[in-house]
């Protein structure tokens, strides 16, 4: 090989690989644009009710359960399947000691997403607990068990709320069939 074909060679190889240097920065730059119009986009919309629930959170850990009660329910008005603004919103009843309206929420829950074990939990804990009413929290666990048959923890409820009521039978019957259910929790 000559030197000059040599050096024609390591010219055009240098300029493949500025080429594709050059192209692969062009799709960087085109990715980046698309990702940037894209976010602004969907920032509109999803924004405006995610600010809002942040901002209920934040009232509710500041114990200002009428501010967060007020943003969950803007939250709520701007989507009315939001799960977690009923749910946060009947934490912030149960916390102001308005029950009425914190069942309702989380009947509302359940209502929306059936699988949601937490507002099982939590609805018959509100029953339970201030309001005394064993057996509709009994009931309320049992729902959940029919909706989720394979989830330990509502059957560790009930169990709760039978040895509560010294209903010792049965509670050893949910204790062991939330074993039997999940061995492995």
């Amino acid at each position: 090989m000559k030197v000059n074909e040599f050096v024609t060679d390591e010219i055009k190889g240098r300029r493949v690989v500025f080429m594709r240097k050059v192209v692969v920065l062009v799709l960087i730059g085109l990715f980046w644009c698309s990702t940037l119009a894209f976010a602004d986009t969907k920032s509109i919309d999803i924004t405006e009710p995610e600010r809002l629930f942040e901002q209920g959170n934040q009232s509710l850990e500041l114990k200002d359960y009428q501010k967060a009660i007020k943003f969950y329910t803007d939250v709520i008005k701007l989507n009315p399947q939001d799960e977690r603004a009923y749910s946060q919103r009947a934490s912030a009843y149960t916390r102001a000691k308005e029950y009425d309206l914190a069942l309702a929420d989380y009947k509302k829950v359940i209502e929306i997403n059936p699988r949601n074990l937490r507002a099982y939990q939590d609805l018959s804990s509100l029953y339970r607990y201030p309001l005394k009413e064993y057996d509709l929290a009994l009931a309320i666990y049992t729902q959940g068990i029919e909706s989720n048959p394979k989830e330990a923890v509502l059957y560790s409820g009930r169990g709760g709320v039978y040895a509560s009521l010294k209903e010792y039978d049965l509670a050893l019957a949910d204790y062991t069939k939330g074993i039997e259910v999940s061995p492995k929790r």
